[in-house]
């Protein structure tokens, strides 16, 4: 298979995970919260703490990231449009994390040498 080949069915993919289910939901949920832009910043707020949460790997972050997920959970879980977007982005998150596993896990990439520790 030539790389224009491999370009075409990389294209493919990237249509079919566009037309999915799971991407229409997103798509959906996310022009739902965009019409209340008050929630959709408190929303942006609590995706921005979480994501800063979870790229740290210190231990004691554990603890701030569940209670982070608990205060918030009890506001938007009762919100209609911040649930659904939640969860949906939950899901098209997964989806992509899925991909990308499967193209490391099958295309044999070895990245051990990120986990050296003598730097």
């Amino acid at each position: 298979m030539n790389e224009q080949e491999i370009n075409a069915r990389l294209a493919a993919l990237v249509e079919a995970v566009k037309q999915s289910e799971i991407s229409r939901r997103f798509e959906a949920a996310e022009a739902e919260l965009a019409k209340d832009p008050k929630l959709e910043e408190e929303v942006d707020h609590f995706r921005r703490k979480r994501f800063e949460l979870s790229m740290s790997d210190e231990d004691r972050l554990i603890a701030e990231q569940n209670k982070l997920q608990d205060d918030y959970r009890n506001i938007f879980m009762k919100i209609p449009a911040a649930k659904e977007f939640l969860e949906s982005e939950m899901d098209y998150c997964r989806l992509v994390r899925r991909i990308k596993e499967e193209f490391h896990d099958e295309c044999k990439i070895d990245i051990s040498f990120l986990n050296d520790s003598r730097s």
